[in-house]
């Protein structure tokens, strides 16, 4: 499989809820926002624009993974509420943050 195809497959809902969820989206998105944390708070737009990417991006993938999501229900639900918590996040209290404080 080549990554582009990769990629589409993650986009799509097609890998599986565990790897999306703990790779993902909290490993990577750990280390951008570690690594990218002191750009955002400094309003670097370049920066702000891929977080915003990604986490609409992963947020989608995980969406799609846990509706695709073969084992317990109850794990696939979780995710749709934290899916919900961190768009709430991204869209209303992170922008506050950066650029009203």
């Amino acid at each position: 499989m080549n990554s582009f195809n990769y990629i589409k497959d993650l986009y799509n809902g097609k890998i599986k809820l565990v790897i999306v969820f703990w790779i993902y989206n909290l490993l990577v998105g750990m280390l951008i926002d570690e690594f990218l944390r002191e750009e955002i708070l400094n309003k670097n737009f370049n920066f702000i624009f891929f977080f915003y990417f990604y986490s609409f991006f992963i947020n989608k993938a995980l969406w799609l993974s846990s509706t695709n999501y073969k084992g317990r229900k109850l794990w696939g639900y979780l995710v749709k509420v934290i899916v919900i918590l961190d768009l709430i996040w991204l869209i209303g209290i992170f922008p506050y943050k950066i650029f009203v404080e």
